[in-house]
Formats: structure tokens, sequence, C-alpha cells
């Protein structure tokens, strides 16, 4: 949107109506700056209630949360950094301090060097569902949550355990019903830590991240939920581990084992293992199936025949999206999923398969798929093309790896197939995440 663009619409409908605004959203640096520069316009959408920010310079973070202070309205806000903070801490408290604040998410890299904030003691916050997007470690996790006792829903996307818990707390979380924590370099004692203290009224628990041997600890899982998780009754986990020397599959194999027991039958919580191969090196997965409504259904590979985990049949009309980790999987899978409308193709998918679409039209009716998302490291453009060809509803699309190409750009577009999907493509939305040849040929 060009500046004369955007101060038209400033002036002749924002203006205007701003006594009517409940929902705002600024999508990137140029508008917010222009919204700053707007004599306290903020300050006056006095029905505003949900306000997202996207793409934020960090040194606009604090005055725009100085206008936000007076809004009676404002219940859900959204944030998205561009650049690391380095000070978070006044920004937190500025969002704590919203009146009537109930969701918050915010995404933004901080300086891990900083000290957190100091434990609440007599102002709180209103906050209700808190969503942490970027890296937040885990002792500032601990003193953030002393200022929302009224939380109920916790999920952070990446905690970080270079520290540990503060040993004396006292900290009532009376309404934490749900969390979901992936988990980088958190030690499992830290974990239970956490748990210990915050999740005595948890309900669902969703756990994922790089696996240690105690991570794969049934017993100690077991006991922790009976001493301090009473009320759980949905349990997800998705753990990564590494086979090697120090322990090979077998050491793994005899941990999975353990979840084979009445404990985890009678809750109807199943687990199981799988090997896959990303960017050459041998991975092992350790899941929850069939969770609950069997949304998501994950093709890794072959069970390890050493393996008896006990676990039942999802129910294949249920799923809405298919998780396939390489195009030999993709080979030997038998299943079709008739309502799946969300594709992610992981790992291999070699450019010199001929019938890739073909293939995967009966694992995923592709006529219906709305949503794909792709992370390999060696899917071609031409198979992109195809793809899209052959799924003309796809309207949001996601790359998180390198689009390979093995022809020139422009011969590329001269194709038949380039031009059908040019002209042809219902997509609205795209995200591409690392870069790639695609953004030079779209």
């Amino acid at each position: 949107m060009s500046k004369s663009l955007l101060q038209h619409y400033y002036v002749y409908i924002l203006l205007p109506n701003k006594h009517r605004i409940k929902s705002l959203h600024l999508s990137n640096p140029f508008t917010v700056d222009f919204i700053l520069s707007s004599s306290n316009f903020l300050s006056k959408l006095n029905r505003l209630e949900t306000f997202i920010i996207d793409h934020v310079e960090s040194k606009c973070l604090e005055e725009l949360l100085n206008h936000l202070i007076c809004l009676p309205n404002l219940s859900s806000l959204t944030i998205t950094s561009i650049d690391k903070i380095d000070h978070p801490n006044n920004l937190y408290i500025q969002i704590l301090r919203l009146p009537v604040l109930k969701y918050c998410k915010v995404s933004f890299d901080e300086d891990y060097r900083f000290e957190p904030l100091t434990m609440a003691t007599n102002e709180y916050s209103s906050i209700e569902h808190l969503v942490i997007e970027r890296g937040i470690r885990l002792e500032v996790l601990h003193r953030l949550l002393s200022y929302v006792p009224q939380l109920c829903r916790l999920s952070c996307q990446s905690l970080i355990g270079y520290d540990n818990l503060s040993t004396e707390i006292n900290i009532s979380m009376k309404n934490l019903t749900h969390a979901s924590l992936d988990l980088c370099h958190v030690r499992f004692n830290q974990l239970e830590c956490l748990i210990m203290n915050y999740f005595h009224k948890i309900q669902v628990l969703h756990i994922s991240g790089k696996a240690s041997l105690e991570d794969l600890d049934a017993n100690r899982w077991k006991q922790l939920i009976l001493s301090h998780m009473p009320y759980l009754r949905v349990f997800v986990i998705r753990f990564i581990y590494h086979p090697g020397i120090m322990y090979n599959q077998l050491t793994y194999d005899s941990l999975f084992n353990q979840f084979n027991s009445q404990f985890w039958f009678e809750r109807k919580w199943f687990f199981d293992y799988r090997h896959c191969s990303k960017y050459g090196r041998r991975d092992g997965i350790f899941y929850s199936i069939n969770p609950y409504k069997g949304k998501d259904y994950r093709l890794v590979g072959k069970m390890n025949e050493n393996t008896r985990l006990y676990h039942q049949e999802t129910n294949l009309n249920s799923v809405r999206h298919v998780y396939i980790y390489g195009e030999q999987i993709m080979n030997d899978c038998v299943n079709y999923f008739s309502n799946s409308t969300y594709l992610t193709l992981y790992d291999s998918f070699s450019s010199r398969t001929r019938s890739f679409t073909s293939i995967l039209n009966h694992i995923v009716p592709l006529q219906q798929l709305t949503k794909v998302v792709i992370d390999s490291h060696s899917f071609s453009f031409q198979k992109l093309c195809e793809l899209l060809r052959s799924a003309p509803k796809i309207n949001s699309l996601i790359i998180n790896s390198a689009i390979l190409s093995e022809t020139s750009s422009v011969s590329m577009r001269q194709s038949e197939t380039f031009r059908s999907v040019s002209n042809t493509n219902n997509i609205t939305n795209v995200t591409i995440k690392d870069k790639s040849e695609l953004v030079d040929k779209l």
C-alpha cells in the first residue's frame, strides 16, 4: 500500500469510524509508523477489542503499548517483532498492565543476557491465554507466571532450559488447565519442577522436543502424573531421539516398551515410534498416536519389528492433516485419507519421480487440499508446479526449505505446467521461511 493510499484510507475510513472499530491489524512497519505518527489515533479507539501488530520494529513497541494502556475494551493482543528486543522487561510490564487483556500472543527474540522480571507482589494481569511463539528462558517464564494468576491456557513454542527455576516458589495457578510446551535444552528435572509447581489443575498437556533417556522414562512420567497432575485427561508427546553408539536402538526399544502397561492403556494413551532420515541424519520419533480426535496422521515409516507397543487404529475418515516423511513412505502407503485438506511433506522427494502426483492422489484427494507445507531438502520446482496443478483449491502454501530447480528460470516459465499453474492457482497466502530459488521465479 502506498503512502498516499494509506493516507486516504486513514482520513476517509479510519478516522470517521474510530468509535466503531473493534478489530485492527497492522501488517508491516510502514503502517505502524504511520499510525503512531497520527495524533494519538490508537488511544481514541475506545471500542477496540482485538489488536494484531505484525512485523513491527522493536523501537516502536514501547510507544505503541503506551497508547493502548487507556483502551477500556482491548481483550486480545498479538505482537510480532522483526528484530531482537534488548530490554523485554519494559514490554512485559506494559503488556501486563493492560486493564482487560484476556488473550496475548507475543513473538519476539530476546537478549538472553537480560535479568528476568522481579516476582509479582501486588500487581497482577487479567490474561487468561498466553502464547509465546519464540524462545523464552525457563526462569523468565517462571517470573512471568507470577503476574498471571487467572491464566487458563499456556503455549511456549521454544522453552529454553539454560537456567534453573528458583527453589522457593509460591505461586497458585488454580485456573491453568491447558499447556503446550516445545522444549529446548530443558532437562527432565527442570520439567518436573515446572509441572510440580504450576500444573496441579492441568487437564490437557502437549510436550515436544529433543529427548534424553530421562524424557522417555515411562515410570518417571507415571509417578509425575499420579502425584502432580491428577486431572490430566489428554497427554500428547512428540520426542525426537538420536540412536547412536552410546545408546543404540535396543536401549530405546526397552524404554518404549515400558509404555505398554495398564496405566497407559486405561487412560487410552497410546504411543508409537518411527525412524526417519532428514538432511542425511537418521533420527527416531516417539509420539502419541490416535490422540483423541485423530485429526492428524503421520506417515513416518515402518514400525520396528521389535516394538510391541499397543495402539488402536485411527479412524481414517476423521483425519484432516496428513504428514508424509519422505517419498519411500509415500510409495509404501496403503491408506487413503478421504477427508484430508491439509498436507505436510518432510524429508526427501526425488525430482526424478514421474508419478509423484498420481501416487499422492491415492493417499489424499488432491482436489480437496487447501493448505500445503513443504519441509524437504530435495523438492524440485517442477514437482511443486505439478502439485499445484493437481490441487487447484490450495490457498495457503508454506515452504520451509530450498526449492530446487533443474532448469533455468526462463525455460521453467515457458513450460506448459508453469503457465497453467500461474493462470489457475487460488493461492492467497504464501510463506517462505528459508532462502529459496522460488523467490526469483514468483
